[in-house]
């Protein structure tokens, strides 16, 4: 994901060059990123009627055994008010990490053509001061910030 947000921060610096640029971290609901368990359950059924036949797909099987796995530990009731905006940079500091390193890359990278960069993190939906503390000691301690 990392070259993909840099490039569309790139163009978002040039287009806005001289101009302050608010960059809301991302805050989806993880299951749009996620495979349905049901599409899983279905995989896993059709590969132990291939392996009960004579197909060597343990592997196979014991991979999407543990996909659906972690798809059920993030299952939420309601994915529009569960791990979305600070709750989810504090459960995936990578995701935090990734987007910063992004961000200031692509500032450092049109920087060197000349444009002027003046980019905000936004950081999205914190409810106490604790949430806030923890992000912004993840982003200040990313090389670049």
């Amino acid at each position: 994901m990392l070259p993909y947000q840099r490039a569309d921060f790139e163009g978002l610096f040039r287009a806005m060059d001289g101009l302050p640029v608010i960059i809301r971290l991302i805050d989806p609901p993880l299951h749009e990123f996620l495979p349905s368990s049901g599409d899983l359950t279905k995989r896993l059924i059709d590969l132990k009627v291939e392996e009960a036949r004579g197909g060597k797909v343990a592997a196979q099987i014991a991979e999407v055994e543990a996909l659906l796995t972690r798809v059920a530990s993030m299952h939420e009731a309601n994915p529009m008010l569960g791990t979305r905006g600070v709750r989810l940079g504090i459960t995936l500091p990578d995701l935090t990490r990734m987007q910063v390193r992004a961000i200031f890359e692509a500032a450092c990278a049109v920087t060197r053509e000349g444009v002027v960069v003046h980019p905000e993190v936004m950081i999205p939906l914190v409810s106490h001061v604790n949430e806030l503390k923890v992000q912004r000691e993840l982003l200040e301690a990313e090389p670049g910030w």
